[in-house]
């Protein structure tokens, strides 16, 4: 039996017994880059339910999202799928079904909507059972931590790049480059930025994260509110890290005025962190470094089978590897044009 068969009757076993009811309909709606989503339905009834891939690396994305989403919900918060049931044999977790569309247009509402949701979740962090939550997916709660996690990224790649000229180029010299420039300029301006060489960030500053958001993985309810979606890394986090993520993510693009908005936003609303404007200032171009890093994700050959399986139309590797190279080097000239000076600062 082929593995999407094997997948596919594990999932319909999965949704047959939440459902209490043969399964009618198995719609695959997309995924992310650690799991499958569908639609599924057995008579009335309708849930959509996630298909995860195990991971090597000892990264948990199905509990990471379904006990987060599971807090969040007891918390009250409803700006979020409803979890419905996991089966970590199975490898599947359910939830409530979002009606609503993509989010094709941004506008200030939404934006400030957003605020509310990191503000909500921020609140949080001090409720009971918090504090059994994990860190969020490679959280970084120092300087160190963050040079750190582009040094293992690079090693990661390393041995792709004996194979791939253009790879070996952009990491040997532009990235390399641009690494040593990056770091120099952030350690020289540690002082005043409550982001210690290696002192990790203090308890009361970190906040819960969802670590992957922004409007891409949102969905537009019929009334105009906002879901928001995929919480596989969510965790504990550094503020700084979550806004420059908002930030740089290369699935979504927002006009200079709403990015200044969201970061004006959060820094109001986190005003007990009263150095957080200045650490996103100081962390913004490393982050930028990590990101483009994680645009080469398909030079590893485990994290391109990864995606290829979340994938609803994989790419050719070749193609999909040239893809994200030219989209690595697009950002790096950003980042190293922009990184002295914060482009969304006050």
């Amino acid at each position: 039996m082929a593995a999407d068969d094997a997948g596919r009757r594990t999932l319909d076993a999965f949704s047959s017994r939440l459902l209490r009811h043969p399964v009618t309909s198995i719609v695959r709606l997309g995924g992310g880059g650690n799991s499958r989503t569908y639609d599924v339905r057995a008579g009335a009834r309708r849930i959509a339910v996630k298909q995860y891939v195990a991971r090597a690396d000892g990264r948990r994305p199905m509990a990471a999202e379904f006990e987060g989403l599971s807090f969040l919900w007891r918390a009250g918060v409803r700006a979020i799928p409803r979890p419905l049931a996991a089966d970590a044999t199975a490898g599947c977790a359910a939830y409530a079904f979002v009606e609503g569309a993509p989010v094709a247009r941004v506008g200030a509402a939404d934006v400030d909507r957003a605020v509310r949701f990191l503000s909500q979740l921020r609140r949080l962090a001090a409720a009971p059972g918090s504090r059994r939550l994990p860190a969020a997916s490679e959280a970084c709660f120092s300087m160190q931590d963050i040079l750190d996690s582009l040094d293992r990224r690079v090693r990661r790649l390393r041995a792709a790049r004996r194979s791939h000229s253009g790879l070996r180029r952009f990491l040997d010299r532009d990235f390399a480059a641009a690494r040593a420039d990056i770091g120099a300029w952030a350690r020289a301006r540690l002082d005043g930025s409550a982001l210690d060489l290696r002192r990790p960030l203090a308890r009361g500053l970190r906040t819960l994260s969802p670590s992957d958001f922004g409007f891409h993985n949102a969905r537009r309810r019929p009334d105009g509110s906002l879901v928001f979606l995929d919480f596989e890394y969510f965790g504990w986090d550094d503020p700084a890290k979550m806004v420059a993520d908002f930030l740089l993510h290369p699935a979504m693009t927002l006009p200079e005025p709403l990015r200044r908005r969201f970061v004006d936003g959060v820094v109001r609303s986190f005003r007990g962190d009263p150095a957080l404007r200045r650490r996103v200032e100081v962390v913004w171009g490393l982050y930028g470094l990590k990101w483009c890093l994680i645009l080469l994700n398909e030079f590893v050959p485990r994290d391109l089978s990864r995606r290829r399986f979340a994938a609803a139309r994989p790419a050719r590797a070749d193609v999909a590897r040239r893809r994200q190279l030219r989209k690595a080097e697009r950002l790096l000239a950003t980042v190293t044009q922009h990184y002295a000076r914060f482009p969304y600062g006050e």
